[in-house]
């Protein structure tokens, strides 16, 4: 075990090349299978998630992971995967959080693929001045929250750009712990655009001193290009962004994992769909809905129901009550409460009054 520094570790090895190829040859080719990342912005199109089920010889792999780590993976029965393609720009720093804005413990990260070129793809931690190069079979261990529990800022971490002649994707596992036990969701933080557009700046900055050194006219004019030009996209980006009330619902789409491609198309036009009454609409009062987080987590699971084509979603923070309406156009009544029922997982969060 390589200690890299408090809280943060890389062990090598721990996934043998045969569980490698394994878990590799389980990633899915079809693009209908990936989705938008949690956190996932416009600028991003080239990072994707997906989940891949746990077989036996997956098990193999997790009780490496679970020995050499010392966490419980016992519950895993999906894995997640990040596909970062060639070409991917930076991620931007970010800690790492979950749809329904949990902190995990720790995270691991399990790398699938080697850095094609120095510096690709790699991890870093920019308040530790730490960089790790992906290594296939590798896994790094890291702390999201400190002793008391709070999430810790020395652990915030970003990606660095995949080369544009890398010969393959960038392939992870993401692992959350929460309380030494695995659990399989995506976890990340949004990466705001004005964040990307500084970090764009401070890029194309350091290109524009190399110009300068060459020629001072040149490189002042091109230095003051670049800022001009990341202050038009940062407002541009910014103007895009809905201004009404249901902002909060496209927004979602990149804070979701997994289901998000479709949740936008059905969320794009507004919160509340205008359904039509009659028969194919089902209409229930759920508990738990209590804000925006709970309500993108239940948005995400209605999309992953066949048939559904809109719905609509109250909250708490709306209403200032519990049971809240959820009103939906499309799939089965039974399907949508087993979706709900299945997102609940026994917890008596989301109830159906």
């Amino acid at each position: 075990m390589i200690s890299l520094a408090a809280g943060l570790s890389l062990r090598r090895n721990v996934l043998s090349d045969a569980a490698v190829d394994h878990i590799v040859g389980l990633v899915p080719a079809d693009e209908a299978a990936w989705a938008p990342c949690i956190g996932q912005v416009e600028e991003f199109a080239s990072k994707r998630c997906t989940l891949i089920p746990v077989d036996a010889e997956v098990q193999r792999s997790l009780a490496a992971i679970s020995t050499t780590f010392g966490v419980d993976t016992s519950a895993l029965d999906m894995l997640p995967i990040i596909r970062y393609l060639p070409g991917a720009p930076p991620v931007g720093v970010h800690g790492d959080v979950g749809a329904d804005g949990l902190v995990p413990n720790r995270t691991l990260v399990a790398y699938l693929t080697d850095a094609d070129a120095p510096g690709s793809g790699e991890t870093f931690f920019p308040a530790l001045n730490v960089s790790v190069a992906p290594a296939r079979g590798a896994v790094l261990a890291f702390d999201n929250t400190d002793a008391a529990g709070a999430p810790d800022a020395t652990m915030r971490h970003g990606v660095t750009a995949v080369a544009a002649a890398a010969t393959r994707d960038r392939l992870v596992i993401q692992i959350p712990i929460l309380a030494g036990k695995a659990y399989a969701e995506h976890v990340s933080g949004s990466k705001h655009v004005i964040h990307m557009g500084l970090m764009a700046s401070v890029a194309a900055g350091f290109g524009v001193w190399k110009l300068y050194q060459y020629d001072e006219t040149f490189g002042m004019a091109a230095g003051a290009a670049v800022v001009l030009g990341a202050l038009a996209l940062v407002w541009w980006k910014m103007r895009q962004a809905p201004a009404t009330a249901h902002a909060d619902a496209v927004d979602c789409c990149a804070d979701e994992a997994a289901v998000c491609g479709r949740l936008a198309q059905h969320m794009k036009h507004d919160d509340h769909v205008e359904m039509e009454a009659g028969s194919g609409v089902t209409v229930l009062q759920v508990n738990g809905i209590n804000c925006g987080g709970c309500k993108k987590s239940l948005a995400a699971a209605l999309v992953g129901v066949d048939g559904v084509k809109e719905f609509s979603i109250e909250t708490k923070a709306d209403t200032g009550k519990h049971p809240n309406k959820v009103e939906v156009r499309g799939g089965s009544a039974d399907a949508i409460r087993d979706a709900i029922a299945a997102l609940d997982a026994g917890r008596g969060k989301f109830t159906i009054a």
